[in-house]
C-alpha cells in the first residue's frame, strides 16, 4: 500500500505535518523572543537607539529622548549626533578619555554616558545611561579621600616642622649664652634645620603642583661633590659620610635641583636609620650602557621584606612612632622614573639599605636639516599655543595659529597648504583634537598629524594615522616625530 499513490500522499502529508509543527514551534520561539526584546526595549532604564549604515536612527525607545530632556519623537529622521546637538547636553569627555564611552553634561549638572556597538550591516546600537548620581557619589568619595589624605599629610608635616622649629628654638636659646666657638656650631645646626625645612617645603610644593622637570645635561659626579657640604650638615654627628666619584665626568640628562633634593632626602633617611655610629657611602659611576648610576648605601637598621615592598608608596612611613610624611621615597622614585631611569632598593634587616638610582645614557641626536612646509597649531591655551608655534618656527616651518576648535577646523578647510597638524587633545567647549585629526586625514591625507596632551594619551581612534606626545613639548622628541618632513644628514 505504501507504494501506491495513497501511500505516497500519506507519507508526504506526514512530512508536511512534521515541518508545519517545527515551523509553528520556531514561530512561537521567535514570537516569544520578539516579545522579550520589545519588553526590554520599552522598559529598560537606559536610552536605546538603533542606527542603520547611513547613521540615521531606525528605532529608539522612549527613554532616549527623556534622558536628553527632549520632547517625544516627531517622526522626522535623525541621527544620534544631531539628537544630542538639539539637547542642552555638551560633551565633557571623548571615548578615548573615558575608556570607550563619551560623557555629556548639562548646565544643571546631569551626567550621561553614551556607548555604541557596531552591527555587521554597518549600523550600530547606541546606549545612553544616566550616571548623575553615581558621578556625584564618586566625586564625594574622591573628596573624602582627599580630605583624609590631607589630614594625614598635615599631621605628619606638622610633626616634621615641629621638630625643625624645636631644633631652631633650642639652639637659639643656647646661642645667647654660648662662646664664639660654640656659637659657630650652633649656627650651623640652625642652618641645617632651616635647610631641611626648605627641602620639605619644596617636596610638598612639587607633590601638590606636579611640577614639570627641567632636565639638562649634568655631570652627576660633580653635582654629588658639590652637595657634600650640605649633606655633612644635615647628617647626625655619629654618621660618617664617604663619597666616591670617578675622575671622568658621568653625564645624564636630569633636573639637577631635583637630583640634589633626591640625594639629600635619601641621605637624611639613611642617617635616621643609623642609631649609633655608622656610615653612608655615595658612589657615582657610569653604567655599562653608558648611563649614570648613583648608589647610596648605609649601615643602618635596614628594612623587613614587608616594609621594603611598600617603601615607595606615597604616605607610607615605617618610623616606629608613625611620624614622617611618607613622601620622600615615593617622590624620589617618581623623579627617577620621570627622568627615564629606575630606582632599585635592597635592604637587609640589621645590616643596612642600598638605594641605586639609574639614569639612561644621553641619546645620540641625529643632525637634521631645517624643515620645510606649513603647520597648523591648535590649542585653546594661549601659552602652550605660542610655545608650540615658536618651536615649529624654530625648526623652519611656517605656522598658522588657531586658538579654538572652530578656528582650527576653518583653517583646515581654507589653508592652501597643510603639511602638519599639531593639536591639543582637549579643546574648548568639550571638543577633541581627534576630531580635527580626522578632518585633516579626510581632507589632507598626506599631512603629518600630532596630538598632544598633559594627560596620558591612549592610542588614536581606529583608522587614524597620528602620533601622540606629552605637554609641555620636549624639543628633541618633537623634532624626532617631525622627521618625515625632512631627511636627516648623516653624522
Amino acid at each position: 500500500m505504501s507504494g501506491d499513490e495513497i501511500g505516497q500522499l500519506f507519507a508526504a502529508f506526514q512530512v508536511f505535518r512534521d515541518n508545519a509543527r517545527k515551523l509553528d514551534r520556531r514561530t512561537g520561539e521567535i514570537r516569544r523572543q520578539n516579545a522579550l526584546f520589545s519588553r526590554v526595549f520599552r522598559n529598560i532604564k537606559d536610552g536605546i537607539a538603533i542606527t542603520g549604515a547611513s547613521g540615521r536612527i531606525e528605532a529608539e525607545n522612549d527613554k532616549l529622548r527623556a534622558l536628553l530632556r527632549l520632547p517625544a519623537s516627531d517622526g522626522a529622521p535623525s541621527d544620534v549626533a544631531r539628537l544630542i546637538a538639539r539637547s542642552a547636553f555638551t560633551r565633557a569627555a571623548t571615548a578615548s578619555e573615558r575608556g570607550g564611552f563619551e560623557e555629556y553634561r548639562d548646565a544643571a549638572g546631569h551626567v550621561l554616558e553614551l556607548r555604541h556597538s557596531p552591527l555587521p550591516d554597518g549600523g550600530a546600537v547606541w546606549l545612553l545611561s544616566e550616571t548623575t548620581e553615581r558621578k556625584r557619589i564618586d566625586e564625594r568619595l574622591e573628596e573624602i579621600r582627599r580630605v583624609e589624605t590631607l589630614g594625614k599629610v598635615t599631621g605628619e608635616v606638622a610633626h616634621d616642622f615641629g621638630n625643625i622649629l624645636s631644633s631652631i628654638s633650642g639652639n637659639m636659646h643656647l646661642l645667647t649664652a654660648a662662646s664664639e666657638v660654640d656659637a659657630s656650631a650652633i649656627r650651623d645646626r640652625i642652618g641645617a634645620a632651616l635647610d631641611l625645612g626648605v627641602s620639605l617645603t619644596e617636596r610638598l610644593l612639587a607633590f601638590a603642583r606636579k611640577q614639570h622637570l627641567e632636565p639638562q645635561v649634568t655631570d652627576v659626579a660633580q653635582l654629588v661633590e658639590g652637595v657634600s657640604d650640605l649633606l655633612e650638615i644635615a647628617l647626625p654627628e655619629h654618621v660618617t659620610l664617604d663619597i666616591v666619584v670617578p675622575p671622568a665626568p658621568v653625564l645624564a640628562r636630569i633636573d639637577p635641583g631635583q637630583l640634589e633634593s633626591a640625594i639629600l632626602n635619601l641621605c637624611v633617611n639613611a642617617g635616621q636609620a643609623i642609631a649609633e655610629a655608622g656610615d653612608i657611602r655615595i658612589t657615582v659611576r657610569q653604567s655599562p650602557d653608558g648611563g649614570a648610576e648613583v648608589e647610596i648605601a648605609d649601615t643602618g637598621c635596614g628594612m623587613e621584606p614587608e616594609v621594603l615592598s611598600h617603601a615607595t608608596e606615597p604616605f607610607f612611613t615605617a618610623r616606629a612612632d608613625g611620624s614622617g610624611t611618607g613622601l620622600g621615597l615615593s617622590m624620589v622614585d617618581g623623579f627617577v622614573h620621570q627622568s627615564g631611569g629606575e630606582m632599585a632598593l635592597a635592604s637587609i634587616p640589621g645590616a643596612g639599605t642600598t638605594v641605586t638610582l639609574r639614569f639612561p645614557p644621553l641619546p645620540v641626536e641625529p643632525e637634521y636639516a631645517a624643515l620645510h612646509g606649513h603647520a597648523l597649531v591648535v590649542d585653546d591655551d594661549a601659552t602652550y599655543l605660542e610655545a608650540a608655534a615658536t618651536a615649529l618656527e624654530g625648526f623652519g616651518l611656517s605656522v598658522t595659529r588657531a586658538a579654538s576648535y572652530d578656528a582650527g577646523l576653518a583653517a583646515i578647510r581654507t589653508l592652501p597648504q597643510l603639511d602638519l597638524l599639531l593639536t591639543d587633545l582637549n579643546l574648548d567647549r568639550g571638543t577633541s583634537g581627534w576630531e580635527l585629526a580626522q578632518a585633516v586625514e579626510a581632507a589632507r591625507p598626506e599631512a603629518l598629524i600630532l596630538v598632544m596632551s598633559t594627560r596620558r594619551l591612549d592610542s588614536p581612534p581606529p583608522g587614524l594615522h597620528a602620533a601622540t606626545l606629552a605637554k609641555p613639548l620636549n624639543g628633541p622628541e618633537l623634532r624626532r616625530l617631525l622627521a618625515p618632513l625632512s631627511a636627516p644628514h648623516p653624522l
